[in-house]
């Protein structure tokens, strides 16, 4: 009976290098591009970039999404008003909704 062979496959250098140089090209092509800086003795008036990507930004897009949303900013809890024509208006400071202790309003019918 033969000893199983439990050690890695082993590959030749150029398969390694293969391998290698693709796994390169593919997280160069992941990674963000920088713009490209002039140099200094070479002062041009026309600055040309060469990250010219025209990808969607998926963080630009959600925050115009939410900019264009209705709800944000008006928050998600509609207040009833209580007709206080003075402006003062304490009914928040009743309890902490965070701990639960709120007091339901009696007139409200389910």
């Amino acid at each position: 009976m033969e000893r199983p062979n439990r050690s890695d496959i082993h590959l030749s250098k150029e398969e390694e290098e293969t391998i290698e140089e693709e796994t390169r090209e593919y997280f160069d092509e992941l990674a963000p591009k920088r713009h490209s800086k002039p140099q200094r003795s070479e002062h041009s008036s026309h600055y040309v970039d060469a990250n010219t990507r025209s990808d969607i930004i998926p963080e630009l897009a959600e925050f115009q999404r939410l900019e264009n949303d209705p709800q944000t900013g008006t928050g998600f809890i509609t207040m009833e008003d209580n007709g206080n024509a003075n402006g003062k208006n304490y009914s928040s400071c009743k309890g902490n909704p965070a701990t639960n202790e709120w007091i339901p309003s009696g007139d409200s019918e389910f």
